[in-house]
C-alpha cells in the first residue's frame, strides 16, 4: 500500500526500487520430460527413507523423533608403541616408524607438515635432533620448537609458552592434517603441556608424544601442567571422544589406553529473582 504506480510498458520510467537491486530467481531442476513430479524438495534429493522407517505410521515416527539416542560417540583410544632404547637410555626414534604408526587425520593420506617440540632437558634435545636427522633422510622437512624449563609457580611463563609456541606452529603452516611431535623430558607434566598445545590450533592437530619414562602415565586421566593453571581430561564429554594424542611412543611394552566417555551433565544454573524466562527456547 502507498507504493507509486509503475507503467510496465514504459521503458523510460525506471522502477523506484530497481536501482542497485538484483533479483535472483531460482528454479528447481526440470526433468527431461518437462513435467515436474513429486514435491519441490524431492527434485534436489533422490534419497529415500530407510526401509525400517517406511512401514511406520505417524505416531511411531513421532515416538522415534522424541526418543533419546543414548551414547553415539566412542570413547577416546590412545595406542602406546614400544621403541628400542640406546646405550644411554635414550629412545631410538626412527622417522619411518613414527610416521607409519601415528594415525593420520580423518581423510588425510599423509601429514601436511611436521612440527617437533622438545623439552629443555639434554636427553629430550638429543632425541629431537635424532628425529630431525631421521626425517631428513626421508626428505621430510620439519620445524623445531623448545618447551622452556619453568618454575612450578611460573603461571605467566607457562601461559606465554603455550600460546607463543601455538602461534608459531600456526604461522609456520600447520593445518588440521599436520603432525606435532612432543619429546618429553623427565617431568610428567609435559604430557599435559603437549595435550594442550595440540588442542589449540584448528580444534586439534595430530600429536605424537615421545615418553622416555620407565612407567606408564595414563593419557586419558586428568593431566595437569606444572603450575596447576591448566588441566586436560580426555574422557570429558565436551571433548566428543577426541583423544589428546594420536599415539604415544616409549620404552615399555606396547598397549592401548581406553576409557569410556563420561556422561554429559549440562549446566542448569538456577535463575536469579530479577531474571525473566526468555521468550524462545
Amino acid at each position: 500500500q502507498g507504493l507509486p504506480e509503475h507503467d510496465s510498458n514504459s521503458a523510460s520510467q525506471p522502477h523506484p526500487f530497481s536501482r542497485d537491486m538484483t533479483i535472483c530467481v531460482s528454479r528447481s531442476p526440470v526433468p527431461e520430460s518437462g513435467v515436474v513430479t513429486g514435491k519441490w524438495c524431492s527434485t534436489f534429493s533422490q534419497q529415500s527413507p530407510p526401509a525400517a522407517l517406511s512401514n511406520l505410521n505417524g505416531a511411531q515416527l513421532s515416538s522415534l523423533f522424541h526418543e533419546k539416542p543414548g551414547i553415539v560417540l566412542e570413547g577416546p583410544v590412545v595406542p602406546y608403541i614400544q621403541l628400542a632404547s640406546g646405550d644411554d637410555a635414550s629412545l631410538q626414534i626412527e622417522a619411518a616408524t613414527l610416521l607409519s604408526e601415528t594415525p593420520k587425520a580423518k581423510g588425510a593420506k599423509d601429514f601436511s607438515s611436521i612440527h617437533i617440540v622438545a623439552a629443555s632437558s639434554d636427553r629430550a634435545t638429543s632425541m629431537a635432533e635424532d628425529l630431525r636427522s631421521s626425517l631428513a633422510k626421508l626428505d621430510k622437512a620439519c620445524r623445531s620448537y623448545v618447551w622452556p624449563s619453568l618454575e612450578a609457580d611460573d603461571v605467566t611463563g607457562e601461559y606465554d609458552a603455550l600460546f607463543r609456541i601455538t602461534s608459531e606452529i600456526i604461522l609456520n603452516g600447520a593445518d588440521r592434517t599436520s603432525l606435532m611431535v612432543f619429546v618429553a623430558g623427565e617431568d610428567h607434566s609435559d604430557m599435559a603441556a603437549a595435550a594442550i598445545l595440540g588442542m589449540l590450533p584448528f580444534r586439534g592437530i595430530q600429536v605424537a608424544f615421545i615418553a622416555p619414562w620407565e612407567q606408564y602415565v595414563d593419557p586419558l586421566a586428568q593431566l595437569c601442567t606444572s603450575s596447576g593453571l591448566f588441566e586436560y581430561t580426555g574422557d570429558q564429554p565436551e571433548r566428543m571422544g577426541r583423544a589428546p594424542f594420536a599415539a604415544i611412543f616409549g620404552p615399555l611394552q606396547s598397549c592401548t589406553f581406553r576409557k569410556p566417555l563420561a556422561p554429559w551433565n549440562p549446566l542448569r544454573p538456577p535463575p536469579c529473582p530479577e531474571e525473566k524466562p526468555a521468550p524462545f527456547k
